[in-house]
């Protein structure tokens, strides 16, 4: 899990990474602006949803994301320091 979490660009890592540090749904809208998404050209959603690392329910601005699985949760958050989550929560 650890080798397709660093392969990944950056903008996917991040909002990998916001997910599972949430560790609930998570509209897609507040993901995007906690993981500064903002100015992304591509969708790093697709690339995640592809890979079956997040998953989504709902559609457009009222879609949730969630982990695929929660394996996948807890590999990612063993690789965040506990600082760097405590800065992600207060960023949602």
């Amino acid at each position: 899990m650890k080798g397709r979490v660093e392969a990944l660009p950056p903008p996917a890592r991040r909002l990998l990474e916001l997910v599972a540090v949430a560790n609930r749904p998570i509209a897609r809208l507040v993901a995007w602006h906690s993981a500064n998404l903002d100015t992304e050209v591509t969708d790093p959603l697709v690339q995640l949803k592809a890979a079956r690392l997040l998953s989504g329910s709902g559609a457009g601005a009222d879609e949730k994301l969630v982990l695929y699985d929660e394996r996948i949760g807890r590999a990612v958050r063993d690789q965040i320091s506990i600082e760097r989550r405590k800065l992600m929560l207060m960023q949602l």
